[in-house]
């Protein structure tokens, strides 16, 4: 499991681990995660926390080789790690910014499973599921290097679903809508500061976050379970006969079928 710590990921790895499946979590905030009292109980059994960067090239690299000699099988994995450090509209990010989205949200992916995918097989029957973003397929105005980075591994799920099917190994995507979360306030607040410093006092934090759910057709922003509880149906048995699907989780949010 990646970026499970906060968010999205948080409310996945708590209902695998409920469910008393053994989960492997790699983050990069070590610290915050120990001292996180919903994962204090699993800490002795059945949950393993396991420190990487995975914004960083050789830090995902080392990690998966770690992984690689650690673990003999696996029956899934989610990668749930994402996100964009550089907020903005494409004159403003960086060729850096660039990079750092795509290893962050999709060579990070590719890394840990060039390793793991022998440990997949092994297993048989096992599944692979990516938390994505409406933004694959459906860009907005800003973060123009988030939205391709998740375009392309929308790709990747859909050629590794073709690829494996013959191991019995699973692939699916989940493309996320707003969601209630501290990336969701950080965002609106970056949006709101940039805003202000051109001289327009009108958008604020509170109304550009009004502004999404209006976008909306279920009227609210979506909880980080909701979006949790397909990422774990899909690496169910109950699933056993899709692959290569994107289940969108959205309120009704995208334009597109």
């Amino acid at each position: 499991m990646t970026g499970g710590s906060r968010g999205i990921g948080e409310k996945i790895t708590l209902g695998l681990l409920n469910l008393g499946a053994n989960v492997i979590l790699i983050t990069r905030d070590t610290a915050s995660t120990l001292a996180n009292p919903n994962f204090e109980k699993f800490q002795q059994d059945s949950l393993s926390i396991v420190s990487a960067d995975l914004s960083i090239h050789s830090q995902t690299q080392s990690c998966a080789e770690r992984l690689s000699n650690k673990v003999s099988h696996l029956s899934g994995i989610v990668f749930c790690a994402g996100g964009a450090v550089q907020n903005g509209n494409f004159e403003i990010i960086s060729s850096e910014s660039w990079l750092e989205a795509f290893q962050l949200n999709v060579l990070s992916s590719i890394q840990i499973l060039q390793k793991m995918l022998p440990k997949l097989q092994v297993t048989g029957h096992s599944s692979v599921v990516f938390v994505g973003s409406l933004s694959s397929d459906e860009p907005g105005y800003l973060n123009p290097h988030y939205s391709a980075s998740k375009a392309a591994l929308m790709n990747f799920m859909k050629h590794m679903s073709r690829r494996f099917a013959k191991d019995a190994i699973r692939f699916n995507a989940v493309s996320a809508g707003p969601v209630e979360s501290e990336s969701i306030r950080d965002f609106a607040n970056q949006i709101a500061t940039e805003s202000g410093s051109d001289g327009d006092s009108s958008s604020s934090p509170i109304e550009f976050i009004s502004k999404t759910i209006q976008e909306i057709p279920l009227g609210r922003l979506g909880q980080p379970n909701e979006v949790a509880d397909v990422v774990i149906f899909l690496l169910s048995n109950r699933t056993s006969w899709v692959t290569g699907s994107n289940w969108k989780i959205d309120g009704g949010k995208s334009r597109s079928f």
